[in-house]
């Protein structure tokens, strides 16, 4: 939920709340509060994390990111569900490199920010893909980054009713991968759901 407040949020109010359970973010001067998540959507986290490491590890891009890990830019800051970042020197979440991919698993409360002020932040930092997982719609939709900080190729992909003995595939590689992005087509293409698998390929 958004918590109404007649001047803005800053950075430095939002460093004072309490270490709760709830996720605290800010954009364009509103706070977000959300509640813990459910085992479903941290099952979902949990296996694209063990689908990404390995492809993150074996082509140096950096770490896979969880909440409590933060995206600051500007005034603005959000804890995605999962971030792969390049490696760096620099200390502080301020000064940390934009990550080349965000991904944030849809609840009910979440919806309308994530497909709107989030995916907008995101695309205005520069984050080369932002993957939005709609486990109710069993879609998954992929935003790629322009140059000009618009967002574009918007892909959804609906998911298959026929998982495999462990729910997990792999695809061939792109014939052009994005020297910057983590494409879905150069990682294994299915995410587990209770109602099937859901794959992260071009529809």
């Amino acid at each position: 939920m958004a918590v109404p407040l007649t001047e803005p949020w800053t950075i430095e109010q939002l460093d004072r709340l309490p270490d709760d359970s709830n996720r605290y973010e800010l954009l364009a001067g509103e706070l977000l509060v959300t509640p813990p998540p459910s085992e479903a959507h941290e099952t979902i986290v949990a296996r694209l994390t063990a689908l990404l490491v390995p492809f993150v590890v074996a082509n140096g891009l950096g770490f896979v990111y969880h909440p409590r890990s933060i995206v600051q830019v500007g005034g603005e800051r959000t804890e995605p569900d999962l971030m792969v970042r390049p490696e760096s020197l620099r200390t502080g979440w301020a000064n940390a490199p934009i990550p080349i991919l965000v991904v944030e698993v849809l609840s009910r409360s979440t919806r309308d920010r994530d497909f709107g002020k989030k995916r907008r932040f995101y695309m205005k930092a520069g984050v080369a893909e932002y993957w939005i997982v709609d486990r109710q719609e069993e879609v998954v939709v992929q935003v790629r980054h322009h140059r000009n900080g618009s967002s574009g190729n918007h892909l959804r992909t609906r998911t298959s009713e026929n998982p495999g003995s462990n729910g997990l595939s792999t695809t061939t590689p792109p014939q052009r991968p994005l020297p910057a992005s983590v494409s879905p087509l150069s990682t294994p293409s299915h995410i587990m759901t209770p109602r099937g698998r859901m794959p992260l390929s071009r529809p």
